[in-house]
């Protein structure tokens, strides 16, 4: 978490009571001015020093300004992306695809992380997937929610009107 940590933090726990959990863990980021790749560095640090691991197989990356992505969809990419996995352990990466646009959240595997602890700025992991060229499966999905963003306090008025939580 960034700006806003605490409310963020008193929010997740008064909509899911079980949050945080055992083995769940809040990462503040100290310098959220440094953008996104910062959250990115300190959440990935976290989960590779977390007790008697190696670092995970893959992580998914969520973005918090997207909440309309649909559970059937992150369902597609985890399956996609296991089954990728499968047949070649040195797979980098799965994101969902609407219309031929890249969208999020992506799963990196593990083989990524070294380079994405050394991303820099507001960047993301988003020049690193355009690297990987067709070594990124880009996974079509019927899901609008993948490449919308909520950015500003109209937009989300206007989702608000749309959709009830």
């Amino acid at each position: 978490l960034g700006n806003d940590a605490a409310p963020v933090a008193e929010a997740l726990s008064a909509c899911f009571p079980q949050f945080p959990s055992a083995g769940t863990e809040i990462v503040i980021n100290p310098r959220p001015e440094w953008g996104l790749s910062e959250s990115l560095r300190l959440g990935l640090s976290a989960l590779m020093s977390g007790p008697g691991t190696a670092g995970p197989r893959s992580v998914a990356v969520f973005l918090g300004d997207q909440p309309l992505i649909r559970p059937e969809t992150l369902r597609l990419l985890y399956a996609a992306h296991k089954r990728a996995l499968g047949k070649n352990p040195k797979h980098p990466a799965t994101a969902p695809e609407y219309r031929g646009r890249r969208g999020n959240p992506v799963i990196l595997s593990r083989i990524l992380l070294p380079s994405l602890l050394r991303l820099e700025r507001d960047t993301g992991a988003r020049h690193l997937l355009h690297d990987l060229g067709p070594n990124l499966l880009r996974l079509p999905v019927d899901d609008p929610g993948v490449v919308h963003d909520v950015d500003t306090p109209e937009a989300y008025e206007e989702l608000k009107g749309k959709r009830s939580f």
